[in-house]
């Protein structure tokens, strides 16, 4: 109840200083300057990564905070009056404020006012100017991570693909030189992924050994016993697949801020880790329903459209609904405040869940949006 009511209030302990994640970035950005545009991208992400502060509150199952500010920026030079005034406001130190504004006199992404793109044509020119059509782009992300492939087999797990892909790399390819980068990118990111549980599970151990509550204190080992584990290794529980997906998220959010970064078919990809947990006695409904909770009031944000997706069709056609996919929207239901949420429906699905998607809507947050398989996937 009271990690519900934080997420609720939104207080400003919940965000990060807005100039801490860029000043990461452009510190790991500038550190590659001689290296390819992949390895400097990737250089400046991990360097977000391994450097933004471990964050944890008492009473947490999951624990971690991107510490998103709202302002859904994506990395771009910080130049303007606004961004003058936010750095003059930031909590950074004054070395750090002095680096920050020479960094970003230095115009670190004037190479994106390169990009080799031709003049629109008169006839399209025409059009927007009278609003026939908008024509735009931008550097901001509408995604869906696959975030199965990190439960299933760790940061460790990838970074072997990795380098099993970069071992085999044939020498007379004339595009090998723009993989090998891009390979060597990932297993930089991989690697500052795989920092984020042991610098967790640090965090939790001693605060455990500064607490004097016998109950609290077993809760904080608890957590770094799964920290241990997780995002650096495959998941084994429906506990540590939580949070190797909410670390995982972090990441994502560290990359491109809370913008409409979905976490996909979560029903889908966590149900087999609650089945074996329940059908080996690890866990009960109401543990895995606490669970669950924990992740929603991590993901809620007031700009909200990290959507989570419910049911729907499986690959050959049959009904893909489980009952994870219940659990999901009886913790939508019992915390009480609208998250993105979205349920697929087609001829199959069990009239039950339809039934508790109706339920829900009625209540008038207007979740879970409701999809037509039947229509969509032709």
């Amino acid at each position: 109840s009271a990690l519900r009511d934080r997420a609720l209030l939104q207080p400003t302990e919940l965000f990060a200083d807005a100039c801490l994640r860029p000043y990461y970035y452009l510190k790991g950005w500038r550190a590659a300057r001689s290296a390819s545009l992949a390895l400097r991208s990737a250089a400046g992400l991990a360097s977000v990564i391994r450097n933004m502060p471990v964050r944890m509150v008492a009473g947490e199952l999951l624990v971690g905070e991107h510490g998103n500010t709202n302002d859904l920026i994506n990395f771009r030079p910080f130049l303007g009056p606004q961004d003058v005034e936010r750095l003059e406001a930031s909590a950074l130190t004054q070395q750090q404020k002095d680096n920050f504004a020479q960094w970003a006199r230095e115009q670190p992404f004037a190479y994106q006012a390169l990009a080799p793109v031709a003049e629109h044509p008169p006839e399209l020119q025409l059009a927007q100017e009278r609003g026939v059509v908008a024509v735009w782009g931008t550097d901001l992300n509408h995604s869906v991570r696959d975030y199965a492939k990190v439960l299933r087999l760790g940061f460790a797990g990838l970074r072997g693909e990795v380098e099993a892909a970069l071992a085999a790399l044939p020498l007379t390819d004339p595009d090998t030189a723009c993989r090998r980068a891009n390979l060597q990118a990932w297993l930089g990111i991989c690697d500052a992924a795989m920092a984020l549980g042991p610098r967790h599970a640090a965090e939790a151990r001693r605060l455990a050994s500064a607490c004097d509550d016998p109950l609290q204190r077993a809760e904080w080992l608890a957590v770094a016993e799964v920290c241990d584990r997780v995002p650096t290794h495959p998941a084994r529980t429906f506990r540590e697949a939580l949070q190797a997906l909410w670390f995982a998220h972090m990441i994502t959010v560290w990359e491109d801020g809370v913008n409409a970064n979905s976490l996909g078919r979560l029903d889908q990809y966590l149900w087999p880790y609650l089945e074996d947990d329940l059908a080996e006695g690890r866990i009960t409904w109401d543990q895995a329903a606490e669970l669950l909770a924990a992740l929603w009031v991590k993901l809620y944000q007031s700009y909200d459209v990290q959507q989570v997706t419910l049911g729907g069709c499986r690959p050959d056609g049959s009904d893909a609904t489980n009952p994870l996919s219940y659990l999901a929207l009886a913790v939508t239901e019992g915390l009480g405040f609208i998250r993105c949420l979205s349920a697929r429906l087609h001829r199959d699905t069990p009239r039950a869940f339809v039934a508790r998607c109706i339920d829900l809507v009625a209540q008038g947050g207007g979740i879970p949006f409701l999809f037509n398989d039947d229509t969509l996937i032709p």
